[in-house]
């Protein structure tokens, strides 16, 4: 993908209160935000946007009923979050005009 110049956006791991202490999964976690870093492509953090979403509470309108998985409202924020993303690693990308 690097040769071909595509951009890449890595979307870590999502939130779940059965997994918040469990090691394996932060160790998958850690290791996710080690390549996005590594390779300097854009990294959503979605563990931390879920987990925000959980403790505000906010997670009866944007969760599914089985509390693991976005329902389409929180699927939408997620992918206007990760747009974002992109946007801003296209503008990041721009060099300043030479004079």
């Amino acid at each position: 993908m690097k040769d071909n110049e595509i951009d890449t956006v890595l979307v870590g791991l999502q939130y779940s209160s059965r997994f918040s202490r469990d090691s394996e999964y932060f160790a998958i976690r850690d290791a996710l935000q080690r390549v996005a870093a590594a390779e300097n492509i854009a990294y959503v953090r979605r563990y931390d946007a879920m987990r925000f979403i959980a403790q505000n509470r906010a997670n009866l309108q944007l969760m599914a009923r089985d509390n693991f998985h976005l329902n389409d409202l929180g699927y939408q924020c997620m992918a206007e979050h990760i747009a974002r993303a992109v946007i801003v690693g296209l503008f990041a990308k721009r060099r300043p005009p030479t004079n």
